[in-house]
């Protein structure tokens, strides 16, 4: 009866720890293999979310490399420029193709600035908190520093323009890792999965989706849906 109450209890406290997303209404679905050439990936995810939105009862719906609270992370080096115009070569970070309406589908928390914009090229990005110490004090100060996933001589930099707080990336007690999101348009890292926040049934919304996968040009897709409020309590 004592090791159950504990296990009770130490349940309830993991249940406390904050995740950084809202689990509840967002379903994932792992995407087939998608072009390796940048702008036709682009083009797809482009068609494939745009028909997503459309349908009724969606409340957003963007992409992901890594879901929360997984085992399966890709690393990537970054380097930073200092507020004295040096650059340094960072601890590796996670780098998260995302949308522009990652936050809201997500249910994230923007704690400085605000999330990129779709017609910037680009060049601009979001951080976590953890990226953020390594750039400035405060989440605030590091707005408008630059980062770059590029060797610095080649001069490609990418502004910081929003803040997020810490998402469990790799487990419920694990420390938080530096993450960089940026526009799936530019990004080299493939994304791994559709993201949707919904109320509808999931069999239901997975039907709906392998008919938009076929009008996007993802003949192949067989939708599969992974409640992450589920995912959240197995972790």
């Amino acid at each position: 009866m004592v090791s159950a109450g504990r296990m009770t209890l130490s349940i309830m406290a993991l249940e406390r720890i904050p995740l950084g997303f809202q689990g509840r209404g967002l379903l994932a679905f792992p995407l087939p293999s998608l072009s390796a050439d940048e702008r036709d990936r682009a083009a797809v995810l482009d068609s494939l979310l745009d028909r997503i939105r459309a349908l009724r009862e969606i409340e957003g719906a963007t992409v992901t490399q890594t879901l929360p609270l997984s085992s399966f992370l890709i690393e990537a080096e970054a380097w930073i420029e200092r507020s004295n115009g040096s650059r340094d070569l960072t601890d590796p970070v996670l780098v998260q193709p995302a949308s522009w309406n990652h936050v809201q589908t997500m249910g994230l928390h923007l704690v400085a600035g605000r999330w990129f914009r779709p017609s910037t090229a680009g060049r601009e990005v979001a951080i976590n908190m953890t990226m953020a110490r390594h750039l400035a004090p405060t989440a605030q100060e590091a707005l408008g520093r630059r980062v770059s996933l590029r060797s610095p001589d080649r001069d490609e930099w990418l502004d910081v323009v929003g803040v997020i707080d810490d998402v469990k990336t790799s487990g419920l007690t694990s420390a938080s890792r530096s993450e960089i999101y940026i526009p799936y348009e530019f990004s080299s890292a493939k994304p791994l999965y559709v993201l949707v926040r919904t109320p509808l049934d999931p069999p239901a919304l997975a039907e709906a989706l392998a008919v938009i996968g076929k009008a996007s040009g993802l003949d192949s897709w067989k939708p599969r849906a992974m409640a992450m409020s589920r995912h959240a309590h197995r972790s």
